[in-house]
């Protein structure tokens, strides 16, 4: 005969009658429940009331996936587990109380995480620590924009771009040359010439854009935008009818 007051048999019961874990009343849930909730899906730590969260219940839901970190209280956020949590989640660090946000943890998260520089205090935010977030593999283009802008030379933003040629959206105007646009275009897969000035965007570089991207012609100059580039843009399609209609959207065939 089935238990009713099996935890397994209350939560499958509860369930059936609300519709899943985040729907259940708080106040019928409990510490057995719970527990037992995290164990199946690690994510509902974030739906599971404060007072009922336990140290080995969060250390469960850590066990599955460090992103839960941020449902953790700030009770149990120790030095440790903190140091624990960036080294394997470099985002963790938004989560991590900023009294426990020591230098060494900050090149921890970032190291792993470059965009992770988001949510280091200013006051920590050294011209080395900005280095190792911009080459952070990692990270995302974004490392650049949490860059104070009085640390944003020409030599960081060469790094920026060099990981991730997308950075060059960060880079201030009076730093873009034509040699960090060429570097930013040629590696980037993501319209990185959308973030070229106008004066520095010539028919090389463009051609050098469209191989990337096809979607590339949409930021050209309309001067540049020529029958010969949208012939490019359809090369591989050897469908003539739609190189055709490309063209006659763009307006060559028009009279």
């Amino acid at each position: 005969m089935t238990n009713k007051h099996n935890p397994k048999t209350q939560l499958a019961a509860l369930v059936r009658e609300y519709g899943g874990f985040i729907q259940i009343p708080e106040d019928l849930k409990t510490v057995e429940i719970c527990k037992l909730a995290v164990e199946i899906w690690d994510r509902n730590l974030q739906f599971v009331p404060e007072s009922l969260k336990t140290v080995e219940m969060c250390q469960i839901a850590l066990e599955k996936e460090w992103k839960n970190f941020k449902y953790i209280p700030e009770k149990f956020k120790t030095a440790e587990l903190c140091k624990l949590a960036v080294e394997n989640y470099g985002d963790a660090l938004e989560s991590v109380p900023e009294n426990l946000k020591t230098a060494e943890l900050c090149k921890t998260a970032v190291e792993n995480y470059g965009s992770a520089l988001e949510y280091v205090p200013e006051n920590l935010k050294t011209a080395e620590l900005c280095k190792i977030a911009v080459e952070s593999r990692g990270g995302t283009s974004n490392a650049l924009k949490y860059v104070p802008e009085n640390l944003k030379t020409a030599e960081l933003c060469k790094t920026a771009v060099k990981s991730h040629g997308d950075a060059l959206r960060y880079v201030p105007e009076s730093l873009k040359t034509a040699e960090l646009c060429l570097i930013a275009v040629k590696k980037e897969y993501q319209n990185a010439i959308k973030y070229v000035p106008e004066n520095l965007k010539t028919a090389k570089l463009c051609k050098i854009a469209l191989k990337k991207n096809d979607d590339a012609i949409d930021y050209f100059p309309e001067s540049l935008k020529t029958e010969e580039l949208y012939y490019e843009k359809v090369i591989k399609n050897s469908d003539r009818y739609a190189t055709d209609m490309l063209l006659w959207h763009a307006g060559f065939y028009r009279t």
